[in-house]
């Protein structure tokens, strides 16, 4: 596949993950349940991966900062499904898009 068929069906992927989230969380859902129920769907789904590993070393220096990464991850989701939760699609996927580009 060409990068433009990736980035195509990435964008797919993205506006159709935001549309998700948006639709499961107006009318008042709870965006903390949510966020717990993403991350621990993620985490089941990488753990799985990592079991069929051949012999996986770990470190404590690779596991600190895994565990640092991680709850910097569940903050952000959080924080991502408080946005979904409280403002309209085109708002929160516009925001979404900006937090993206790196730019100060």
């Amino acid at each position: 596949m060409n990068w433009f068929v990736l980035a195509a069906l990435a964008g797919l992927a993205s506006n159709g993950f935001n549309i998700t989230n948006r639709t499961a969380l107006k009318n008042q859902g709870d965006s903390t349940a949510y966020a717990w129920w993403f991350e621990l769907v993620r985490t089941s789904f990488f753990l799985v991966i990592l079991l069929f590993q051949p012999n996986p070393t770990f470190t404590i220096s690779m596991i600190v900062p895994l565990l640092l990464v991680g709850l910097a991850e569940l903050f952000s989701v959080y924080i991502f499904m408080k946005m979904h939760a409280y403002t309209n699609l085109s708002i929160s996927s516009v925001i979404s898009r900006l937090r993206v580009s790196g730019h100060p």
